[in-house]
């Protein structure tokens, strides 16, 4: 695999990752709007959850050795 492409796939995923993580700050603020909780409480529970779903699941696929 030569280096361009290499720059070019991490370069994306920068990308996909902003726009992910812009979509989610939106969605969660629109969660805490409709349900009445407030803002810091959906940003600690349901915003550190997705974003901790990435590492508990390469923690259980390293555990499984799957």
């Amino acid at each position: 695999m030569d280096l361009r492409r290499i720059w070019i796939e991490f370069g994306l995923c920068l990308v996909l990752i902003g726009v992910a993580g812009t979509r989610l700050i939106g969605q969660a603020d629109t969660i805490a709007t409709l349900t009445g909780m407030s803002r810091h409480w959906v940003g600690m529970t349901l915003v550190a959850t997705v974003t901790s779903l990435p590492e508990l699941v390469t923690g259980a696929t390293a555990v499984l050795g799957a």
